[in-house]
C-alpha cells in the first residue's frame, strides 16, 4: 500500500495548488470586471494614487462589493462573509505592495491608458496567484485544517469525471466551467464557520508571503515515510468500511487510477481525503494535510 500512496501523494501534490490558483484566478477576474467599472477616468494625478483609490473605491462600496459576491448563489450570511473577505484583503498593506511591485514591473510607465488598465489587473492577478501558492508553505496548522476542508467538500460536489481529474492533478480540468460550478457547490455546502475560517487561511497564505513570516513549512524525507505510513493505515481502515465487492473495486483502481473508471477513482478519492480526516492525533493529520496541501 505504501507504494500506492506514494503514487496517489504525488499527483495529489499538485492539486491543491492548481486548485488554489484557480480559484484565487476566479475571485481575481470578478474583482476585474468591478475594477474596470469603477476606473477613475481623473482623479489622482499618478496612475500609482489612480490604481491605488480605485481599489479602495471598490473595496468601500456596496454596489461595487455586492457585484463582486453576486457571482455566487450564497446565502445572505455567505455573501457578506465574501464581501468581508475582500474588505479584509485589500487592505492598505495588501495594495501597497500590489502597487510596489507593479512598479517594479515598469507598467505604471506606459503612457497608453486603455493598455495600462488591462496590464495593472492582468498582472495584479499573477502576483495574486503566485503569493497564494508561495503562502500556503507558511500557514499554521489551523490554516492548514481550515483549507482542507474545501478539497473534502470539494471532492464530493464534482461530477465523476471531473473528481477524477481532479485526484489525477490533471490541470485541464482548473479551467473548465463544470470546475468553477463545482467549486461554487462545495462552497454552498460549508457551513458559515468552514467558509470564513477557508477564507481567513486565504488571507493568512496572502499575508504571510509578504511579511515573510512565518518561515516555510518544509516536509523533510522522514517526514514523508512517516505521512506515507499515516495515509496508508487511515486508508486501509477507510476500505474496511467499504463492502467487499466495492472494497476490492476500490484497490484495484488505486492501482492505476488513469485508466480506473471515473466512478471508483473518485470514491478512492474521497477516502483519501476522508481517511485524512479521520487521523485524530492533531500532529499526525497536520503532517498529512502538509503534504497535500503544500509538497
Amino acid at each position: 500500500m505504501n507504494k500506492i500512496i506514494e503514487q496517489i501523494t504525488s499527483k495529489l501534490n499538485n492539486v491543491p495548488k492548481s486548485t488554489l490558483q484557480a480559484l484565487i484566478g476566479a475571485v481575481v477576474a470578478t474583482v476585474i470586471v468591478v475594477f474596470a467599472v469603477a476606473f477613475f477616468m481623473g482623479g489622482p494625478s499618478t496612475p500609482q494614487e489612480q490604481f491605488k483609490e480605485t481599489i479602495k473605491t471598490v473595496v468601500s462600496t456596496d454596489k461595487y462589493l455586492d457585484k463582486m459576491a453576486s457571482g455566487f448563489k450564497f446565502s445572505k450570511s455567505k455573501k457578506e462573509l465574501l464581501k468581508n473577505h475582500y474588505k479584509e484583503l485589500f487592505d492598505d498593506e495588501m495594495i501597497d505592495y500590489l502597487t510596489k511591485e507593479l512598479d517594479k514591473k515598469g507598467l505604471f510607465a506606459n503612457k497608453k491608458e486603455n493598455k495600462n488598465q488591462s496590464l495593472w489587473l492582468a498582472t495584479s492577478m499573477q502576483i495574486f496567484n503566485a503569493l497564494s501558492l508561495q503562502g500556503l508553505r507558511r500557514l499554521t496548522p489551523e490554516d492548514r485544517e481550515k483549507s482542507m476542508v474545501f478539497n473534502r467538500y470539494l471532492v464530493k460536489t464534482l461530477s465523476p469525471r471531473d473528481c477524477k481529474m481532479f485526484v489525477n492533478g490533471d490541470r485541464r480540468l482548473f479551467a473548465s466551467s463544470s470546475f468553477q460550478s463545482g467549486s461554487a457547490r462545495a462552497f454552498e455546502k460549508m457551513t458559515d464557520e468552514e467558509y470564513a475560517g477557508y477564507l481567513s487561511s486565504l488571507r493568512n497564505a496572502f499575508k504571510a508571503e509578504i511579511r515573510d513570516n512565518p518561515k516555510r513549512v518544509e516536509v523533510t524525507e522522514g517526514q514523508k515515510e512517516k505521512i506515507q505510513s499515516l495515509l496508508s493505515d487511515a486508508i486501509d481502515e477507510e476500505l474496511n468500511k467499504q463492502p467487499s465487492g466495492l472494497k476490492a473495486r476500490l484497490q484495484r483502481s488505486a492501482d492505476d487510477l488513469d485508466r480506473a473508471n471515473p466512478v471508483d477513482a473518485c470514491k478512492f478519492g474521497r477516502i483519501i481525503y476522508d481517511a485524512a480526516a479521520s487521523i485524530t492525533n492533531p500532529e499526525d493529520r497536520d503532517l498529512v494535510n502538509k503534504i497535500l496541501l503544500t509538497d
